[in-house]
């Protein structure tokens, strides 16, 4: 993605971001100034830590401009390979093994013009470092620094699946064979994109993309690639700058807290009104779990050994007319792990959460529309959507470096077919992505993967609200206030309308306001009857 955005600056050899933050603009920004308006900053030090980046920031609109740290650091962990007769190596990702380095302080990616990348986007401050491994001793040796020489030259890595020949000398016969030792290359980059309304299929958030992503590519056939990726937001909501006309007012409703939330999306449509898909968290994802920690334990993200099916009894719907809840099917799709998204992002607040107690006013999560000092990860959308930035990968490709095509299929993870995903929060507001691929079917070591073929993990990437649209959102707002009336759901002295965090509670909660306490009008639209059982497969 990168090196489709534009041409990198050249830079010492100490390798830092040789460009300046993006000023913070005075007075309104419009929709049409947004997308062309740098808002990205990060540092980075190629000459120590190569595989991190640290103190990302970004200028939210939508947050009265302020410079929002976004995450303290994101961090490539590892990097690692198996080989066909099983040898497991770490490749050390190190100022040693640098091969090259650069930054970007802005591109352009047009509509269709890469096969990775077809997706339009404005770049804004990027990065990218490649490390080189050569194992002179075989596998099972130190790997070497791969000679400058070597990288201008022809058999530098093969055509994909050309792995170096194998000879076969008969008896009494001679060759002098010079035999090419195993090469392997890991490409980081960290890109970063101007504000756009292309992250979710609605059209409502204008959000900057994130893009920590990482290559793998060897001389050999190899039987597995991997890469452990992790996610540091600060532990409470953060401004670094702020323009003199900031008005903190507009965050009155947030609590500082750093909290994450994971979501799976239902499969089944259900709709608000004709081609609308419901926001109310009943309808629209098929189960949740909230302040989710580092004791949540490790969750599948992506998963091939999944092929698809429902698994029964597990989760009960409020019918809001009976006031009852029954039971409900959750659908799976192949490869859908038991979440398909994570929100990290502070809660809401309501000034009425100390007039009605204990029914979710003083931590409201916000979802769907994550709005506010919020980072998106989503690596599944549900199979209703028709929007082709919110498809996954297809199985079949036309370009043989790579396994399959992104963004062609509804409802199928947004990686590789022969990738998984394991997801691990490291704190409320943290998380580690480990992703591996086998072969060509993510489970199978044999066939492997072709020589000269890129394994690319965290594709998807990530997102970070910087606006909402404001016509959607109070046609919405208005929608949910209506429904609350129609329903006699409980009132709570204020309106979705006048109140945001009204918005996002209504969506999660509903009940009857019949009822003289709030603990016994107040129900949540969805229950979870057995989290084992989302937490396994569908498919036997």
């Amino acid at each position: 993605m990168f090196s489709q955005a534009g041409a990198s600056a050249k830079l010492a050899d100490q390798g830092v971001v040789p460009f300046p933050k993006p000023v913070i603009p005075k007075g309104k920004i419009d929709d049409d100034d947004a997308v062309k308006r740098a808002v990205w900053h990060f540092d980075h030090d190629a000459g120590a830590t190569p595989n991190r980046i640290t103190n990302l920031t970004c200028i939210s609109r939508g947050m009265g401009k302020g410079r929002m740290v976004v995450a303290t650091e994101v961090a490539v962990e590892r990097a690692g390979i198996v080989t066909v007769q099983g040898t497991a190596i770490d490749l050390p990702l190190t100022p040693q093994f640098l091969l090259r380095k650069g930054y970007l302080r802005s591109g352009k990616l047009g509509s269709g013009a890469s096969f990775l990348y077809p997706l339009p986007a404005e770049i804004d401050l990027s990065m990218s470092v490649t490390f080189g491994y050569d194992f002179n001793g075989g596998a099972s040796a130190a790997p070497s620094v791969i000679p400058e020489d070597a990288l201008d030259s022809f058999d530098f890595m093969p055509a994909p699946g050309n792995e170096p020949a194998k000879v076969t000398i008969g008896k009494g016969q001679k060759a002098r064979v010079v035999a090419a030792p195993l090469r392997v290359i890991v490409c980081i980059s960290f890109v970063t994109a101007k504000e756009r309304a292309d992250f979710e299929p609605g059209g409502l958030l204008g959000a900057g993309r994130v893009w920590p992503h990482v290559l793998i590519i060897a001389n050999r056939d190899i039987a597995e690639s991997s890469s452990s990726i992790h996610v540091k937001r600060p532990a409470s909501h953060t401004i670094k700058d702020i323009e003199k006309d900031f008005d903190h007012s507009i965050h009155a409703d947030m609590n500082l807290a750093i909290e994450s939330s994971l979501f799976a999306d239902n499969n089944n449509l259900i709709e608000l009104g004709p081609g609308a898909p419901s926001p109310y968290w009943d309808d629209l994802f098929a189960w949740y779990e909230v302040a989710v920690n580092a004791s949540t334990g490790a969750v599948r993200a992506v998963d091939p050994l999944e092929k698809g099916g429902s698994i029964a009894g597990a989760v009960s719907v409020l019918d809001t007319t009976q006031l009852a809840y029954t039971a409900r099917n959750t659908p799976r799709v192949a490869r859908q792990g038991a979440f398909d998204n994570i929100h990290v992002a502070p809660t809401m607040t309501s000034p009425r959460a100390a007039v009605h107690p204990g029914v979710g006013l003083d931590r409201i999560y916000m979802a769907p529309f994550c709005e506010h000092d919020c980072l998106h990860t989503h690596w599944r959308w549900a199979t209703s959507n028709t929007v082709k930035p919110v498809f996954g990968w297809s199985q079949v490709s036309s370009d043989p470096r790579v396994p399959g095509q992104p963004y062609q299929v509804a409802g199928a993870p947004m990686v590789p077919a022969n990738q998984s995903v394991t997801l691990t929060m490291t704190s409320p507001s943290s998380f580690r992505y480990d992703a591996k691929a086998v072969g060509k079917d993510g489970v199978n070591r044999s066939p492997a993967i072709p020589s000269g073929t890129f394994s690319i993990f965290f594709h998807h990437g990530m997102a970070y609200a910087i606006s909402l649209s404001s016509a959607k959102i109070q046609f919405l707002d208005g929608v949910i206030d209506a429904n609350a009336i129609r329903r006699n759901e409980p009132g709570v002295g204020a309106t979705a309308m006048l109140h945001t965090p009204i918005r996002y509670w209504r969506l999660r909660f509903g009940g009857d306001d019949i009822f003289l306490t709030d603990a016994d009008k107040v129900n949540e639209r969805q229950k979870v009857v057995s989290r084992a059982k989302l937490l396994a497969r569908a498919s036997p």
